[in-house]
C-alpha cells in the first residue's frame, strides 16, 4: 500500500510537511519515552542498595565459616585478624573482607562492622546487615 501511495501523482504533489510527522506527534513520542525512562530509572534504583545489603550479609556469614575452619585447623585458636585467614596463610579466605574487621585472641574471634571511621575503608551499608 505504501508503494502505491508513493508512486501516485498525489504523493508527489504533497509538501514535505504533509508527508512527515507533525511537531505535536514527535513531542508526544518524546514525552512518552521520557516517562518510560523515568519509571525504569526509579525501578532499578533500589537494586544497588539491596545488592550491597545481600553482599554484606553474605560476607558476614563467610567470615563466620572461615573463623570456624581456621579454629579447627589450628587447635581451637582463633585468627588474630582476617589476614591470618587469607589463601596465602591457611586458605580460609580469598580476600580481605570489605564490610567487617576480624580480631581474635586465644579461642575467641570477634567480627566488627565497619562504621565509616577514618580507618575503615567501607562503611557498612545498613544496620540491618550489622545485626544479622
Amino acid at each position: 500500500m505504501l508503494k502505491h501511495l508513493q508512486s501516485s501523482a498525489e504523493w508527489d504533489q504533497k509538501s514535505l510537511s504533509a508527508k512527515g510527522f507533525t511537531l505535536i506527534e514527535l513531542l508526544v513520542v518524546v514525552i512518552i519515552l521520557g516517562i518510560l525512562a523515568a519509571v525504569a530509572v526509579f525501578a532499578v534504583g533500589g537494586l544497588t542498595k539491596d545488592a550491597e545489603d545481600n553482599t554484606c550479609k553474605t560476607e558476614k556469614a563467610t567470615l563466620k565459616t572461615a573463623i570456624q575452619a581456621y579454629k579447627s585447623q589450628n587447635s581451637g585458636n582463633a585468627p588474630a585478624d582476617a589476614a591470618a585467614m587469607l589463601e596465602t596463610a591457611d586458605g580460609n579466605l580469598e580476600s580481605l573482607p570489605k564490610w567487617f574487621t576480624v580480631s581474635g585472641s586465644g579461642s575467641t574471634a570477634t567480627i566488627t562492622a565497619n562504621t565509616g571511621t577514618a580507618t575503615a575503608t567501607h562503611k557498612i551499608p545498613s544496620s540491618d546487615c550489622a545485626a544479622s
